[in-house]
């Protein structure tokens, strides 16, 4: 069991290109779809916990299936197996951007994974909407969420739902800069995010510029290019803490360090209140509550979906590439791991004509 564990969340670390929205799709495809491992239900519960809880949603996901399958030991192992491919990667481009300054061959696969992503994440929304949205009330919760994600992050609009949900229930019803940085203050700054930041990746830059740009500490540019690292490479976007760890001491032991930091707090917090969660499911006001904020989930990945639309910027073969993926998932002639990696493979090739 644990082997298998590590070797399903080794392969989503490894294909998991996108950000946090791409990344549930997968595991969704994976885990409820192809192997069991949960059902619907369960699944969108344990989104609406690890988008509540501080610290990267995604990953937090993966923690919590993991603790679902194996208990607390196969919680670390979905951890490790989940972040290491990526931290790996990231610290490999840490080094690469150190010596020559830019990551221009490797963004431009950016350019044909990003309507890719779009197809799978609209894929998981058709996928977890069939099965969920059942009466006027889903519409309403997930429309309200939606519309309000285009105006607060997405915090705001779980405590909002949430909110909604309990009063209607008891209302109406019943180059580096500071060179060397102390490994021991890089680890507590990344420690500080993951600890406080709630939600996914898609926040990360307003911490990045206020802990690290504002004191110094990184160029603006440098920050930038850690996002994009974190964005472009598979995996959990917060191995950004790995790339601008390895940026802010110069050696790689800064970049797992920062790594670790990040991480670690939503490790320890899944580990001991897991089970007070597994028993709150089964209470009544709980459990509507948990349902408003499963609605919410959906609606912030379609408002995802929408944003990375927008970016496009119009150009029609990237939407062209994000209906026929869609197209290709729906038809079940591919699965979304096997689209991610064919995007990859044309990106590559695209990049050297």
């Amino acid at each position: 069991m644990y082997f298998e564990i590590f070797i399903v969340f080794l392969k989503l670390g490894l294909l998991s290109f996108g950000g946090p929205a791409a990344h549930i799709a997968l595991m969704h495809q994976l885990l409820v779809d192809e192997k069991k491992w949960l059902d619907e239900k369960h699944f969108l519960d344990l989104i609406s916990l690890a988008s509540v809880i501080p610290g990267p949603s995604s990953t937090e996901l993966a923690l919590l299936i993991g603790r679902h399958r194996g208990g607390k030991l196969g919680l670390w192992i979905a951890g490790v197996a989940f972040i290491t491919p990526a931290l790996i990667l990231v610290l490999v481009l840490a080094y690469v951007y150190i010596q020559f300054g830019n990551l221009l061959i490797i963004t431009s696969m950016l350019d044909i994974i990003a309507p890719a992503v779009v197809s799978i994440i609209m894929f998981a929304v058709y996928q977890l909407s069939k099965k969920v949205i059942k009466g006027y009330d889903a519409i309403f919760y997930i429309i309200s969420a939606l519309i309000l994600s285009f105006f607060v992050n997405q915090v705001i609009v779980f405590v909002v739902m949430g909110l909604i949900a309990f009063l209607y229930r008891y209302l109406f019803r019943t180059s580096v800069v500071k060179e060397g940085m102390s490994l021991i203050l890089i680890f507590l700054l990344f420690f500080q995010i993951g600890a406080t930041l709630y939600g996914s990746g898609y926040v990360l830059t307003s911490y990045l510029e206020t802990l690290f740009v504002e004191p110094g500490y990184l160029t603006f540019q440098q920050m930038l290019d850690g996002v994009a690292v974190g964005q472009i490479t598979p995996g959990p976007v917060f191995t950004t803490a790995g790339f601008l760890g390895y940026v802010l001491s110069g050696n790689i032991l800064g970049g797992i360090v920062g790594a670790i930091g990040i991480f670690l707090p939503g490790l320890l917090f899944i580990t001991f209140f897991y089970q007070g969660f597994a028993y709150l499911r089964d209470v009544s006001w709980f459990r509507d509550i948990l349902k408003a904020l499963n609605y919410a989930a959906i609606a912030l990945m379609i408002s995802v979906v929408i944003q990375l639309g927008m970016s496009f910027d119009l150009v029609v073969w990237k939407y062209m590439i994000s209906g026929t993926g869609l197209l290709l998932l729906v038809i079940k002639i591919l699965s979304p791991s096997q689209l991610i990696l064919l995007a990859a493979i044309i990106g590559i090739i695209v990049s050297f004509l």
